[in-house]
């Protein structure tokens, strides 16, 4: 498959979802976002391959939130040379958890800064359609956060506007408003309401990014796979644990 279908087949499926609102933590080196009830059962491939990058070897992993696969997700990735821990803060691979707004496709992406991966050169997109074609839906997503931990993120101030990875508008948190863009997949509609950040309505099909929970807190995004959309919020990356 060349690479303009690659992306176009890839992109245009339900790939992303948000970073949760719950793991208030930024700036990890990779991210890997799994939609699926069972992750247990695609992690341990994930992770081999991702383990060709030395950056991203096995070591140590932990939760950031509870897991309702849990203990699958311990087996799993210690069969495949991780080890568990308990302190998130020791840790080079965080895990968290979070509900679908709705169910979706199993799939999964990962996203280095503002880019999408292309999954094909991890010799994952076997494994990607193998999920998408298994007739299922999920209602849940694991984020699993390479680098570790950094401390807690604090109130946003603006939310950025990406597309196509190119920073497009600056939205203050301060003021309510929506705002219509245009992507190179369709259109997206940002709500800003009492500090926190939305997608309203989005042209792609599946709508995850309108399942996402609203966003407030520096760090934390909202991401469209198939509209190549990314709402970002920027401010003070990191509380003050001295001052508060």
């Amino acid at each position: 498959m060349d690479r303009r279908r690659f992306i176009k087949t890839v992109l245009s499926t339900s790939l992303l979802t948000p970073l949760l609102a719950r793991a208030r933590f930024v700036e990890p080196d990779l991210t890997l976002y799994l939609i699926s009830d069972h992750p247990e059962d695609y992690l341990p491939e994930i992770m081999v391959e991702l383990g060709a990058m030395s950056s991203f070897s096995s070591g140590r992993f932990s939760f950031l939130t509870p897991h309702p696969s849990e203990n699958q997700i311990k087996t799993a990735l210690t069969g495949c040379g991780w080890a568990y821990s308990a302190s998130p803060s020791s840790t080079g691979l965080n895990l968290s958890f979070a509900a679908l707004h709705q169910s979706a496709r199993p799939s999964f992406t990962l996203v280095r800064g503002r880019n999408i991966m292309d999954v094909r050169s991890r010799r994952l997109s076997r494994l990607w359609k193998q999920m998408d074609n298994s007739g299922l839906v999920s209602a849940s997503v694991t984020v699993a956060s390479f680098n570790g931990p950094k401390q807690p993120s604090a109130q946003g101030r603006t939310a950025a506007i990406s597309t196509d990875g190119k920073k497009r508008a600056m939205l203050a948190l301060a003021k309510d408003q929506t705002k219509r863009f245009d992507t190179p997949g369709g259109e997206v509609v940002v709500g800003i309401e009492g500090g926190r950040a939305i997608v309203l309505a989005s042209t792609c099909r599946h709508k995850i990014c309108q399942s996402a929970p609203a966003v407030s807190l520096a760090g934390e995004r909202i991401i469209c796979a198939p509209n190549r959309f990314l709402l970002e919020i920027e401010g003070h990356r990191f509380v003050d644990t001295v001052t508060g």
